[in-house]
């Protein structure tokens, strides 16, 4: 038989209705889904769920809804249905909406709690890498507000530094001064440079923190140091300077009254035809006459220190008669530089003392001003006692920073006098220095290269 499309007739067969729901009831269609068996006729053949009785809604329900959401007795149900073979018997299938949107609903707020819990941790996340960031930076600018309100005159104990042009009326010392005047160098027993005390950064951890921020931290602290350094350096810069102007003064006694009646012994010898004391009056006078010069700069024209200069060796030939021999050779170029006051007097008037072997013995003094690799030399020679060098050279070993060095060696006033100021006016990197050559002691000064006054460019500034 090859022809399988012919009806031959009809096979009945006869189940159980519990059979076939003890079937059904094997697979797992919800707790409250609910499948219907209905013939062609409309009526219910077999039902799954006899506890929950939803026949009502085949009442509101046609076969050609399919995935219908339907609304019935106040409840919503998803319906379904499919065709079974060509009886005209149909599956139904009602599951209330609420079961099938209950799953999305939970998936919907666990998706929504875990949304906000994600952002909620990245909140956290971002503030704490932006405080990790800006905590250091507002740290930072609050140790710079710290350290600028905090930021105090430094004064040593027991002394009140000057350090302006007002310091000869701070002194006591006025141009119009006629009475005797004992001046004194500032007491320096009292200044300690340990009281010095820096105003630090505040302490702050550099743990964690990103190498930007400790390489800024480490730059301010770094430029605060600098910056108390300068301080300190200028402090002191200035009080060396205003204790050598006074140290200066310690020998003249009464100035104006030694000038005055100076010139009345000239006015004197030239009435009485005494040409050699007129002339020794005269130049002892001019001396006067330059150091009396009222000026708030610490520097002068080379010219005019050698007017000093040879109205102290007009008193010298004097009183060496033919003994001294002076050569002197300054080139016109440098005549008008500037160099530190009261520079070159002592210079040459130590290089006559060293350079006498005895009163009757003649010697010679060389001065000599050049100018050789950007730097102005001054130089001085003489033929007589050779001087230790090794002492020379301690002797003009200064250092403010240290207490031992502070005070002047009496015996050797001028030489120190004029290390210190010129280490202290241009840097460490000038002054003096000594050696013998070809029998001579020769003492070299260096100098910068000053084609104007410094001080005129600081007070500008100011």
């Amino acid at each position: 038989m090859s022809d399988y499309t012919t009806l031959l007739g009809y096979l009945m067969l006869y189940l159980d209705d519990t059979f076939l729901q003890d079937l059904m009831g094997e697979f797992d269609f919800g707790h409250t889904t609910n499948i219907w068996l209905v013939n062609k006729n409309g009526t219910a053949i077999l039902q799954n769920n006899s506890s929950a009785d939803y026949s009502y809604l085949l009442e509101d329900f046609s076969p050609q809804e399919k995935g219908s959401i339907l609304s019935s007795h106040g409840k919503r149900f998803v319906l379904n249905i499919r065709p079974v073979t060509e009886n005209g018997w149909y599956l139904y299938t009602a599951t209330p909406f609420r079961e099938v949107s209950e799953p999305l609903t939970i998936f919907v707020l666990q998706a929504i709690l875990l949304g906000a819990a994600m952002v909620a941790i990245l909140f956290f996340l971002s503030r704490r890498t932006a405080s990790s960031l800006s905590d250091p930076i507002i740290h930072l600018a609050h140790t710079m507000d710290h350290y600028r309100s905090d930021m105090k005159p430094m004064v040593f104990p027991g002394r009140t530094p000057v350090l302006d042009k007002d310091a000869e009326d701070a002194s006591g010392l006025t141009s119009d001064t006629t009475d005797t005047v004992a001046v004194n160098a500032p007491d320096r027993s009292s200044v300690s440079f340990s009281n010095i005390q820096p105003a630090d950064p505040e302490d702050f951890s550099f743990e964690g923190q990103p190498d930007e921020i400790i390489q800024i931290y480490r730059s301010y602290q770094q430029m605060v140091n600098r910056m108390d350094t300068l301080i300190r350096e200028n402090f002191v810069k200035n009080l060396e300077k205003k204790d050598a102007e006074l140290a200066l003064l310690q020998s003249q006694i009464n100035p104006h009254f030694l000038y005055n009646t100076l010139d009345s012994i000239n006015w004197l010898a030239i009435a009485n035809d005494e040409d050699e004391i007129s002339e020794m009056v005269t130049a002892l006078s001019d001396m006067f006459r330059l150091s009396l010069t009222k000026s708030h700069s610490s520097y002068i024209r080379v010219a005019q220190e050698m007017e000093y200069v040879r109205s102290y060796l007009v008193l010298q030939q004097f009183r060496y008669e033919d003994c001294l021999s002076v050569s002197i050779t300054i080139p016109d170029t440098v005549a008008e530089l500037y160099i530190p006051r009261f520079t070159l007097q002592p210079l040459v008037e130590n290089a006559i003392k060293h350079g006498m072997i005895s009163p009757d013995d003649p010697f010679a003094i060389d001065l000599e001003i050049f100018i050789r690799e950007d730097t102005l030399h001054i130089r001085i020679g003489n033929d007589g006692t050779r001087i230790s060098l090794e002492q020379m050279k301690k002797l003009l070993d200064f250092d403010a920073s240290r207490q031992e060095l502070l005070d002047f060696d009496q015996k050797s006033y001028g030489v120190q006098n004029i290390q210190r100021r010129i280490q202290i006016l241009c840097g460490i990197s000038y002054g003096l220095s000594y050696e013998i050559r070809n029998n001579r002691t020769w003492c070299d000064l260096t100098l910068p290269v000053l084609e104007h006054d410094p001080s005129e460019k600081t007070e500008d500034l100011q």
